[in-house]
């Protein structure tokens, strides 16, 4: 009777096994989702060059369900930086974007540049967290640690609500049967 008694707490305790790994899961990603908001606030390296060259495109992206939309790109070089610069953002069935032409002169026109990547970052491509064109900010990474910081709340509550529905379903059948 006792074995019996086990084998279905053990099996009652396996349906919470799902619940356990939604959680873990969660969490991590939230560490993930912050790590990139504490990169953009402390963990920045300052490139400052001439500028070689800049350019806008406008691409058409086909999506998973035949949909299209536009993406356009602002890619610069600096000419100390052997680094490819590239801000890229989703504009929909519109085929302007005067903010990122507005980027583009801007470099064109200045003296110096300046532009902020991770200080990990070592690869040809780096996420861009600020730009600056003659000391002025024309780009800042608020644009880009907004996309994370609800990201990282979300899946924060997720896991933390996930763990504790876990630990109070495993305390529930644990408490039940010790009662048989």
């Amino acid at each position: 009777m006792k074995l019996q008694t086990c084998i279905m707490q053990s099996k009652r305790q396996l349906k919470l096994l799902p619940i356990l790994l939604i959680g873990i899961g969660s969490i991590a990603m939230s560490f993930s989702c912050f790590y990139d908001i504490w990169t953009a606030y402390f963990g920045l390296q300052k490139i400052t060059g001439t500028l070689f060259s800049a350019d806008t495109y406008s691409t058409t992206v086909s999506h998973r369900r035949g949909r299209k939309s536009q993406v356009v790109e602002l890619v610069f070089y600096l000419t100390e930086v052997d680094k490819r610069f590239k801000l890229a953002r989703n504009i929909d069935q519109s085929y302007l974007d005067e903010e990122y032409e507005d980027y583009r002169k801007s470099l064109q026109r200045a003296d110096s540049v300046s532009v902020w990547i991770g200080k990990s970052n070592t690869n040809y491509e780096s996420t861009i967290y600020r730009i600056a064109a003659d000391e002025r900010i024309i780009f800042s990474e608020k644009q880009v640690r907004g996309n994370n910081q609800l990201g990282a709340i979300f899946f924060l509550i997720l896991g933390i609500g996930a763990l504790s529905f876990f630990f109070w379903g495993y305390k529930l059948h644990s408490s039940s049967s010790t009662h048989f």
